[in-house]
């Protein structure tokens, strides 16, 4: 709470007026503004898939290796 305060007083010398909507909407948990501070799950998923594939890849060069010695 006294985040979105001093949010609001920053915001009203700033801009000369103080919205609310705005304010709640930068300092909710899940908002379009700092989304980009969150590890979604899009973001996860693809982690997880990429680490599986790699891994696979590896798996796959070394057993290919082992059959050519």
């Amino acid at each position: 709470m006294k985040y979105k305060t001093l949010l609001a007083e920053t915001y009203k010398k700033e801009v000369g007026h103080i919205d609310w909507g705005y304010i709640d909407t930068i300092t909710s948990f899940m908002s379009l503004h700092v989304n980009s501070q969150y590890f979604n799950v899009n973001s996860y998923f693809m982690f997880l898939s990429f680490a599986i594939f790699l891994a696979q890849l590896i798996v796959y060069y070394y057993k290919k290796q082992v059959k050519n010695i």
